[in-house]
């Protein structure tokens, strides 16, 4: 899995959207956002 680690437009990290993906892909769900 390929983590991104960079800032968002908001320049929050994205590290939390990096988890919600990866829960995402889990269930089967690609960027279900």
């Amino acid at each position: 899995m390929t983590v991104i680690a960079k800032l968002d437009a908001g320049g929050t990290p994205v590290s939390a959207a990096i988890l919600r993906t990866a829960r995402k892909l889990m269930d089967g769900e690609v960027f279900g956002d």
